[in-house]
């Protein structure tokens, strides 16, 4: 398990969608890093967190629990960054 920590600075799209399991929700989130040289990171936010981002305020800083997936599309990858848990620092 990687854990990334730091401020939300935007909340980003939201989608919707019906998907073999029933209705997705998907949010997209702007992370910067509390690092020397911090580093903006845009993590996926899936169902129930989806919802819970929102609620959240700007600036908040947070331990956000991640996972990596690539996928190809027409040889070329593309890497997803996807949030399994989220936490208050």
């Amino acid at each position: 398990m990687n854990q990334i920590k730091g401020r939300l600075i935007e909340i980003l799209d939201t989608k919707t969608g019906q998907g073999a399991k029933g209705v997705w929700t998907k949010t997209d989130m702007l992370l910067e890093t509390e690092d020397q040289y911090p580093k903006k990171v845009k993590i996926e936010c899936w169902g129930n967190d989806a919802m819970a981002i929102k609620e959240i305020e700007l600036g908040t800083s947070l331990y956000i629990d991640i996972d990596f997936e690539s996928k190809e599309y027409q040889g070329k990858y593309y890497t997803s960054i996807k949030s399994t848990k989220i936490t208050r620092a």
